[in-house]
């Protein structure tokens, strides 16, 4: 039985923070350089009638297709500024306590301890299944992600479901769901179940990072709780524009033909870091792989020799759960690394950086 325990603290850190100059990157889960052509021709049109404030019903018409697509009412669906507003609304629902499930993405924790709530976390351990929880505090916000970043697990809605049975309300971050099945059979999004929030974001695959953009599915008893914290114009013309084309039929293609792109880019990846001896934590189901570094070395030290080698990953430190133990004696236990899913050619680096960084490791011990 997992348990329930208050949360760790943990450093407000993300993957961008780990790009540097000249280094080629696998730290950023964000799918390309720029935006596809069908999405760069939208956002620079939007320029054009940037000088007037947003169109509501613009963005009602963006609401209602968005509501088609996942098959629920208009009442149904909050649009908003990227997943991390609705991170930042949480507190709006209006509960008693918040309980996170770990190793995942960690603005939850801190938006819940900025709004004074009681934050709590059920740690996974590795192969992260959903095993039964300790009984919820009434009145708990349970969130999760779907799949889950950084150890691309993939869980079914049944899993999901009987896992956070106990909550008020349970709110499902999938950021990455679009990339992970044709007909996305294990989102929540038009499950339409009372309790339930999804989050989704167009920053990963459509390599919109800078724009903030996405939107909520779920009940709309919440979502009115989510939307009266909202300022006005909280989304302004591009990010309704680019709404728009990613939940359009051409968007849908577009994210289909991706999807098929991603997946074998991850299969062939997998396959060379296995030759490699990179071991791989959980069979991947999103744009990324959760990896551990070299038995018996630190995970700073191994970082820091893959970036001279100019490879840029994401350490997974600032995952609670996933941080390396070191005894007092000096031996260091599992150390993590993520990986985002890259091309042939650019994988074939990463693995020749790998081995310089194994190199030099071993010879400063």
């Amino acid at each position: 039985m997992a348990d329930i325990s208050p949360a760790p603290s943990a450093p407000e850190f993300h993957g961008d923070r780990e790009l540097f100059p000249g280094c080629l990157d696998f730290a950023v889960n964000v799918r390309a350089a720029r935006p596809p052509s069908l999405m760069r021709e939208a956002l620079l049109g939007a320029v054009e009638d940037i000088a007037a404030y947003p169109s509501a019903d613009e963005a009602e018409r963006v609401r209602a297709q968005i509501a088609r697509r996942h098959g629920v009412t208009d009442e149904e669906v909050l649009l908003l500024a990227g997943g991390a507003e609705g991170f930042a609304l949480l507190p709006a629902l209006g509960m008693a306590s918040l309980t996170c499930v770990m190793p995942s993405f960690t603005e939850p924790l801190h938006q819940g301890r900025k709004a004074g709530l009681p934050v709590h976390s059920i740690t996974l351990d590795s192969p992260f299944d959903l095993s039964p929880s300790a009984a919820l505090e009434p009145g708990t916000a349970l969130v999760l992600g779907n799949p889950c970043n950084p150890t691309s697990r993939l869980y079914s809605p049944a899993e999901i479901l009987d896992f956070g049975a106990g909550a008020e309300a349970l709110v499902v971050d999938e950021a990455f769901m679009d990339m992970t099945a044709a007909g996305e059979p294990y989102s929540l999004a038009g499950a339409r179940v009372p309790g339930v929030v999804v989050l989704r974001s167009l920053t990963k695959t459509w390599s919109l990072a800078g724009l903030r953009v996405g939107y909520a599915v779920g009940d709309p008893r919440l979502l009115e709780r989510l939307a009266a914290r909202q300022g006005h114009w909280h989304l302004g013309t591009p990010q309704l524009r680019a709404l728009g084309v990613a939940t359009s039929e051409a968007g849908e293609d577009w994210v289909a033909a991706e999807r098929a792109r991603m997946h074998a880019e991850r299969d062939e990846m997998a396959r060379e870091l296995a030759a490699a001896g990179i071991g791989i934590v959980a069979d991947p189901q999103a744009p990324f792989f959760l990896v551990t570094a070299p038995h018996g070395v630190r995970t700073a030290d191994f970082h820091s020799a893959l970036i001279s080698h100019g490879i840029a990953v994401r350490r997974c430190e600032s995952f609670p759960g996933l941080a390396q133990r070191e005894t007092p004696g000096g031996a260091v236990g599992p150390g993590y690394f993520r990986l985002a899913v890259r091309p042939p050619e650019q994988v074939e680096r990463l693995i020749a950086a790998w081995r310089g960084a194994e190199g030099d490791v071993s010879q400063a011990r």
